[in-house]
């Protein structure tokens, strides 16, 4: 696959070439097919990965015995995130909305708050 990247002024900033190993055969899978599942596997790590590495730092860690049980509950905390994210916010938003007003996450989430 071929990867060009523009300037914003429209000229071309950089042109490189990717190769990527599948096993599926050229018979099960098209061209656009197999650049679509490409995409949706970057998709994946452009959104989730970045953020829990942005908001929880989970690159820098270094969890032996815990770390099935830290990444379990950053997947749960992003997943809440995006679920409370309103139209208008981004996520960053929500978090830092949630970090401050925790009675509120509380009662989206259910919990009897008095």
């Amino acid at each position: 696959m071929v990867r060009e990247l523009f300037n914003p002024d429209g000229t071309l900033h950089s042109r490189d070439t990717r190769f990527f190993i599948t096993s599926l055969k050229l018979d099960e899978v098209s061209s656009g097919a197999l650049l679509q599942k490409t995409r949706d596997h970057w998709q994946v790590e452009n959104n989730l990965h970045w953020m829990k590495d942005r908001f929880w730092e989970e690159d820098k860690h270094y969890i032996k015995w815990s770390g099935k049980v830290f990444i379990t509950l950053t997947n749960m905390a992003v997943s809440l995130l995006y679920s409370m994210q309103s139209a208008n916010d981004s996520i960053r938003a929500t978090a830092e909305d949630m970090q401050f007003e925790p009675q509120r996450m509380l009662q989206i989430l259910g919990f009897q708050v008095e």
